[in-house]
């Protein structure tokens, strides 16, 4: 989906310290607290795909139940998470 040329809107759900090991270039980080227990999901924008990502996949599954509910209902999540981007796309990224 990336590779395609769309624009999307890649948020990171993960907390503060785990995005400043690593993290995908041109992500931004809304931790998943702000979703499950904040206002995060109205202020996503509505003119592109939100794809959602977190280490393994496990709090960006639970993030998308929650933006879906919002009305987004084109954004979808990043199985794996970083983990599997390391694995798969680049393995210079580190991991923990």
């Amino acid at each position: 989906m990336l590779d395609e040329g769309a624009p999307v809107n890649l948020v990171d759900v993960r907390e503060p310290d785990e995005y400043a090991f690593a993290h995908l270039p041109g992500s931004v980080l809304v931790p998943q607290g702000e979703f499950m227990h904040g206002d995060a999901a109205t202020r996503l924008p509505a003119d592109r795909r939100t794809v959602l990502l977190c280490r393994a996949g496990i709090r960006s599954a639970e993030v998308l139940a929650v933006v879906k509910r919002s009305g987004h209902h084109d954004a979808v999540h990043l199985g794996g998470g970083i983990l599997s981007w390391a694995q798969r796309i680049d393995p210079e990224m580190p991991t923990y």
